[in-house]
């Protein structure tokens, strides 16, 4: 059997965003606390900028939405996000390190790129362990924007070299915009 993580059947796709990582970023904010301001870089693709919104509304921080402002980045992404701040568009280092300076001169917390934190990596973690107890399955695949996602996966997963071992018979694949290389070196 192959099973597919379906994000599109995830929130309601009004309120909130049609993405399996809310309660993974849910967590996140949690378990940061923050008593300042949250900014976050939300690129094109992404649905980060709407969750966050949503789940800081929800509760009770305050969110500022930071994005690279070019004619491809959705209108009603920003319609969806209380308060926006447009940077000139760039390379993603540049653009995160922007986001870095704007927090530091104004006192905001900047969340970590791609969500690069231990809540959301041991609940990404914890979604395998409680999929594989719930599901016999030889192959499941995940889509993931980053490395990130997968490394919580991986961390629940059998020892490294079994997963790409082609006789290894209970395994995940994931479409992820990283190389092995970077996840590896996470």
């Amino acid at each position: 059997k192959i099973y597919v993580k379906r994000d599109d059947l995830m929130g309601d796709g009004s309120v909130l965003p049609p993405w399996g990582k809310l309660f993974a970023i849910r967590n996140v904010l949690l378990s940061i606390k923050p008593t300042r301001p949250l900014i976050h870089l939300s690129v094109y693709g992404s649905w980060s900028g709407w969750a966050l919104s949503e789940l800081c509304k929800d509760l009770g921080y305050e969110f500022i939405m930071a994005y690279p402002k070019s004619q491809k980045y959705p209108e009603q992404m920003l319609e969806k996000v209380d308060k926006c701040i447009a940077l000139k568009p760039n390379m993603m280092s540049i653009l995160y390190n922007k986001v870095g300076s704007i927090a530091k001169e104004k006192d905001y917390v900047r969340l970590p790129y791609a969500f690069d934190h231990n809540a959301y990596i041991e609940t990404q973690r914890q979604r395998l362990k409680d999929v594989k107890k719930q599901l016999e399955f030889d192959h499941l695949v995940v889509s993931s924007g980053s490395g990130v996602t997968c490394l919580g996966l991986l961390l629940e997963h059998e020892p490294w070299p079994s997963l790409f071992e082609p006789e290894n018979k209970r395994t995940f694949h994931t479409v992820c915009v990283s190389n092995e290389e970077t996840i590896k070196k996470k």
